[in-house]
């Protein structure tokens, strides 16, 4: 990445902070509450009177609490609702123009039947919006000239001052009620790095980034190291969690095309050897934790800048990262005096004349900043630079046979020709493939939970791990053999499904591909429907409702009138299976809720074959 400190340096704090952005419209927007508040009790209307004097009652017995608890709420509705940008938008109106003027223009926008609550240019700094296409319609309003009379205006207004004083209430009550407002991404997605050590190539980047040493070091402490040579020297524990997060991910992302083997330099991250107790406990809390899209594939374009400045008036820079603005008094005393080779990176000409920055992603001080003085944690902070379209994945609770078990929904490629001539064209064989499944089956134990388990993660793991590649869906597709029929790939249009669809490629039905499962897993097992499951194993199944309601891998997902899953892993501290299935989206792994139905709703049991494993008369002996 670009220019990183590799030494602990001391950060400076100024004895008197700038006001932060939410501090200044905490208090604009108190302000604007005990204005209306007068307005109400001035106006005579009894309904508006009862209001505003609530209001004035409650600052005074609580010293203006009560004011400063709504602004505080307003601030908070105005990040995750559209109605409160548009009360923050109207507050930031009121402190702009006065308070009966900005109330007289949403209510004469109201008898208009335009939008009832002023908007303006920009909800991120207040003073900032524009006004201009307001002032007539004010000054016709409230001054004398030609309009509608005084009694009618305070008919428009009083009505809805009283409205959006409620909403303040509603507001200032969730703010203080629930004081969680961490905004962040959400958890429980899955994603397993496939490198448990990492070694790191040492470079001299002085001499062509020549290479003096390599040395290996576990996942965790490279994430470490990592948070060392990138952002420790900031001194901020949720900086450095931000950092291990999306160190941890750029190196994921490199590895799966490069493999456990990675430079330490500015091209791709600095790496220190560290001792640092702070970077290895933010490494252990955010243990295996990437970032991933809401679709669950791996955010693969994590990248980060110290300080991308792209433009700057006389109180801020501004970031090319979220245009996030900084004071310049606060930045300046901790960039500027951090280290002089900074200075060049002051050039705030646009973002075309960014040098060596990247101009997306994280900005390291803008992170600082907002950790240090907007207290943000960790997750608001990815929140803010890369929106809401991410989540948090964690690593997988099981893997079977030495085979990673992981969501495979997002393979690049899905099976359209002959599996025999896809494989040769890519020097294998079915020959190969077959065997992969039946010496992890025989590891994991022919005619055991843990063999059905093997058998359905290895069909779906050898053609994703070696070509990121699928099996499609199939209706009416089975296969009661060991090992996968030539006849996979080839065309031959189905019949109609239920959906209305036909499929064009050989492959698997849902309880096709879940009886191929148990079959090669080492039982003696036709395919049945998935009627037909619910049939032979309803006798020990609950309703995946039920809080009480769990499985194990080896045990079925059924819906008897539509589909029917594997769990193939738990993770209970996530709520999540991941289960393997043959669906619309191919033959696949990906998560599912512990109690999430399928088909709309439709009953779904979870289906226990321990009776059916443990029984020695249904293993095959005569077949593996």
């Amino acid at each position: 990445m670009d220019y990183n400190n590799d030494e602990e340096n001391e950060v400076y704090y100024e004895t008197e902070p700038v006001k932060t952005e939410k501090q200044r419209n905490d208090e604009n927007n108190a302000k604007n509450v005990q204005n209306a508040a007068e307005v109400a009790v001035a106006s005579k209307n009894p309904y508006a009177m009862a209001i505003g004097g609530a209001v004035k009652a409650a600052d005074k017995i609580s010293g203006g609490k009560a004011s400063e608890a709504i602004g505080k709420g307003i601030t908070k509705a105005n990040r995750h609702a559209p109605m409160g940008r548009k009360v923050q938008n109207a507050s930031n109106k009121l402190s702009e123009s006065g308070t009966s003027d900005a109330v007289g223009t949403a209510a004469s926008m109201k008898s208009s039947g335009k939008e009832s609550i002023p908007q303006t240019s920009s909800t991120n700094n207040v003073g900032s919006s524009s006004t201009s296409s307001n002032n007539d319609t004010n000054s016709n309003f409230f001054g004398n000239k030609k309009g509608i009379s005084l009694k009618l205006k305070l008919k428009l207004l009083l009505p809805l001052l009283g409205f959006v004083l409620i909403f303040l209430f509603i507001v200032a009550i969730i703010a203080v009620i629930s004081d969680d407002d961490n905004g962040g991404v959400g958890m429980g997605g899955y994603y397993h790095i496939p490198c448990d050590e990492v070694t790191v190539i040492f470079v001299d980047k002085d001499n062509g980034y020549e290479p003096t040493g390599t040395a290996t070091y576990p996942l965790e402490e490279y994430v470490a190291g990592v948070i060392v040579g990138e952002v420790d020297y900031l001194g901020s524990y949720e900086v450095d969690k931000v950092f291990a997060i999306a160190a941890r991910t750029f190196f994921a992302a490199y590895a799966e095309n490069n493999g456990c083997t990675i430079e330490s330099s500015d091209r791709y991250q600095v790496f220190n050897e560290t001792k640092s107790n702070r970077a290895l406990k933010a490494a252990e809390e955010t243990k295996g934790q990437v970032l991933l899209t809401s679709g669950g594939k791996l955010y693969s374009t994590i990248q980060y800048d110290a300080f991308a400045c792209i433009d700057e008036d006389e109180n801020y820079y501004t970031l090319s990262q979220a245009n996030q603005k900084v004071p310049k008094e606060w930045a300046d005393k901790r960039v500027g005096r951090n280290n002089p080779k900074l200075e060049n990176w002051f050039i705030c000409n646009g973002k075309a004349n960014l040098q060596n920055h990247h101009g997306n992603g994280i900005s390291q001080f803008g992170a600082l900043y907002l950790a240090t003085e907007e207290d943000y944690d960790y997750l608001k902070i990815f929140r803010f630079y890369l929106g809401d379209d991410i989540m948090i994945g964690s690593p997988y609770m099981t893997s079977i046979a030495g085979l990673d078990v992981k969501p495979t929904r997002n393979a690049k490629h899905e099976l359209n020709e002959p599996i025999t001539e896809f494989l040769a064209s890519q020097g294998s064989s079915l020959d190969q493939y077959n065997s992969f499944i039946k010496e992890n089956v025989n590891n994991a134990g022919f005619g055991t939970r843990e063999g059905v388990v093997t058998a359905a993660v290895s069909l779906i793991n050898f053609l994703y791990d070696n070509f990121q590649m699928k099996l499609p869906y199939y209706w009416g597709g089975q296969a009661q053999q060991y090992g996968l029929p030539a006849s996979i790939g080839t065309e031959h249009p189905s019949s109609v499904s239920p959906g209305g669809n036909v499929y064009y490629y050989r492959s698997f039905d849902c309880s096709g591909f879940v009886s191929w499962a148990i079959k090669n897993g080492g039982y003696k097992f036709s395919r049945i429907a998935t009627g037909g499951f619910d049939s032979r194993f309803s006798e020990d199944s609950c309703d995946i409702r039920s809080s009480s309601c769990k499985g194990q891998p080896g045990d079925l997902i059924n819906s008897a009138a539509c589909h029917v899953q594997m769990i193939v892993s738990v993770d209970e501290a996530n709520g999540k299976y991941i289960v393997a299935e043959s669906t619309g989206s191919g033959v696949i792994m990906q998560p599912w809720g512990m109690h999430q139905t399928n088909c709309n709703s439709s009953p779904t049991k979870i289906l226990h074959l321990d009776k059916f494993y443990n029984n020695p008369a249904y293993i095959d002996t005569n077949n593996n």
